[in-house]
């Protein structure tokens, strides 16, 4: 039992050092992306009083946020770094128009 739990320690040691883990970091920069738009107060100074938000949509340079009466794209801002970690960023929010909408589905560069 002592060598199982020198093992599984040894593994949650260097698990970072791991290709598997490459995989973890664009999720995890993903999640914290959408809930700093989500948390964000300027976010309600964009939404109508009973509007809803019905989706978020990962697009090139940010996300489109649909809501049952308008368009919104959040751009995420990347400021610059050196150190490795999550990345560092801002969010702008710009109110889009149906026939200003260009935007296409997001593909990330690990796809296949």
């Amino acid at each position: 039992m002592k060598n199982l739990s020198h093992i599984i320690v040894s593994i949650w040691l260097f698990f970072p050092c791991s290709p598997l883990s490459a995989l973890l970091p664009p999720l995890w920069q993903g999640i914290a992306e959408i809930q700093a738009i989500i948390e964000d107060k300027r976010l309600g100074e964009h939404l109508h009083a009973g509007e809803s938000l019905l989706e978020i949509k990962k697009v090139e340079g940010g996300y489109l946020l649909i809501t049952n009466q308008q368009l919104l794209f959040a751009e995420i801002i990347v400021e610059p770094s050196t150190i490795a970690g999550p990345k560092k960023f801002t969010v702008v929010f710009i109110p889009q128009s149906a026939s200003n909408l260009q935007f296409e589905p997001y593909q990330s560069s690990n796809s296949r």
